[in-house]
């Protein structure tokens, strides 16, 4: 195990420990560990629980709440370096993936497309065929690291279709606090889980009954009348455990069609959406504003995109995904959606298709260039202003309040001149309202009308976090979505795995301590 201790050389050779994607203000660390093996971890809490020194968990980093930001004084685990497949194992759904947290989404696809490159090296994956499977939960970023993915319940496009992380994670091995190993997996008794490897530790776990939203959410300990304790680790952020092996269920991969609708307001395109919902096969709705499209045509976007020219009075897109099989192909809903599309001011001359490797790449690279040039924006506004990022909602909502509520949203963007982009998951009534303020009193205002979108979502039924999570800049909200009564039974949660309150403290709750 690779360990790196001392302030001044952690400053000095490792400075981006000691910055994070959520300008969060951060500690300085005694010590980074770069654990290789679950024994190494075992070490690390065990080391860290006689001492009674926080443990702030941290992978790729590519989280936007401040997780894995170190605090003073800290351990900061690290776990990059195990990041391989371990085996591949079958059960009478098909195949799982055994893997280590510090695996990356692209690792994954990359092994899945082409299994046998890996030959006898990974027991199991000689039954795989090249593309046969696939991870369905399709979480965006491809360099985020696994354990952050499940730590967050991550989702991305196709969880529409699909769901999130935590229904395809069937196995999860955690060390909890200090230093205990536990094999946790799905499907058992609650009374066997708890005694995994003969440990008894989760025995003391209360069961939650706050209620759990009827929407996608990554707010807090999960909590629902199918609990497993499986459950409680996935979406945990990193409070009660270090994972140190997933695994992952693998589902045979469909024929997707893909296509980028033009449509002439934001209002056809959320008509075009409630169309799509109830269609068979479709996978993926993705939404993407004006705002964005004018982003995507800025001098900015285009030094480092080349798009075709958008369609002429075209204000709004949809990115959709479907699934070819016989029963149900494109073709053969062709009319139907071409007369939905006319209805909504479009046509499928306005759609960019996706129905080849080429187009769907374009595609693809479309859905990624707006959170990369948001951020390139953002890059440059802080050249002046240094304190300035980016404000963005991770709110999922009912249906039948989302339009009201979106439209009151960027009404006081507008009335308060505050430059904003629009885009993400439709078909799940979750997108993300980026707020780009210019200078640090738009900041000021942005944080202020953040507060008041998200206190009007959850009073609708919404979440505070739909798929980031809490970490440390978002803990002031949890109150607004669940009561006191709620949070102290997630305290409860917490105390009963790490008494100590030692792994990623300030994460998830507002005081960081009991």
């Amino acid at each position: 195990m690779k360990s790196i201790t001392g302030k001044d050389t952690i400053a000095d050779q490792h400075p981006d420990f000691l910055t994070d994607e959520s300008r969060f203000t951060c500690g300085l660390p005694q010590s980074i560990h770069f654990p290789e093996s679950t024994e190494d971890i075992v070490q690390v809490l065990s080391d860290a629980s006689s001492k009674g020194t926080p443990v702030v968990v941290s992978g790729a980093r590519t989280g936007i709440t401040g997780g894995a930001v170190p605090i003073d004084d800290s351990i900061v685990l690290s776990l990059s370096l195990m990041n391989t497949i371990t085996e591949c194992i079958w059960d009478n759904e098909g195949p799982i993936l055994i893997c280590q947290p510090g695996i990356t989404l692209e690792a994954i696809d990359s092994f899945l497309q082409n299994p046998q490159e890996y030959g006898t090296t990974i027991k199991g994956a000689e039954n795989l065929s090249a593309g046969e499977y696939f991870y369905p939960p399709d979480p965006t970023e491809l360099t985020a690291q696994l354990g952050g993915t499940v730590a967050t319940n991550a989702s991305g496009a196709r969880s529409f279709l699909f769901g999130p992380t935590r229904e395809y994670i069937p196995y999860l091995q955690v060390v909890t606090m200090p230093g205990q190993v536990i094999d946790i997996r799905r499907k058992t008794s609650a009374k066997n889980n708890l005694l995994q490897n003969g440990h008894r530790i989760l025995e003391a776990i209360p069961n939650p009954t706050y209620p759990w939203p009827q929407v996608k959410n990554a707010t807090g300990y999960f909590s629902g009348k199918n609990l497993d304790t499986i459950d409680l680790f996935i979406g945990s952020e990193g409070t009660l455990g270090v994972l140190a092996k997933i695994g992952v269920r693998l589902v045979k991969r469909p024929v997707f069609t893909s296509g980028l609708s033009f449509l002439p307001t934001t209002e056809t395109a959320f008509d075009f959406a409630d169309f799509l919902r109830k269609q068979k096969n479709v996978a993926a709705i993705e939404f993407f504003d004006e705002n964005c499209l004018e982003m995507l045509c800025s001098e900015e976007a285009a030094a480092n995109f080349s798009f075709p020219r958008f369609p002429p009075a075209m204000k709004s897109a949809i990115y959709w995904e479907y699934i070819e099989d016989a029963d149900n192909s494109l073709e053969d809903n062709f009319e139907l959606w071409e007369q939905q599309l006319q209805q909504c001011g479009s046509t499928f001359d306005f759609t960019w298709s996706g129905f080849d490797k080429k187009e769907s790449s374009r595609l693809k690279t479309f859905r990624h260039a707006v959170p990369e040039s948001v951020n390139a924006h953002i890059a440059k506004v802080k050249k002046k202003h240094p304190e300035v990022r980016k404000i963005s909602t991770d709110t999922a909502l009912p249906p039948s309040p989302f339009r009201s509520w979106f439209q009151e949203c960027t009404g006081k963007l507008k009335e308060n001149k505050l430059s904003y982009v629009a885009f993400g998951h439709l078909g799940d009534y979750h997108l993300h309202i980026n707020i780009l303020p210019q200078n640090e009193e738009q900041l000021s205002k942005a944080k202020e009308l953040y507060s008041e979108f998200i206190l009007n979502s959850c009073k609708l039924g919404g979440t505070v976090s739909s798929e980031h999570g809490i970490g440390k800049l978002k803990t002031s909200f949890l109150k607004c979505m669940y009561s006191p009564d709620s949070i102290e039974q997630m305290k409860e949660i917490k105390r009963a795995v790490d008494p100590q309150w030692l792994l990623n403290r300030g994460v998830l709750f507002e005081d960081g301590l009991e």
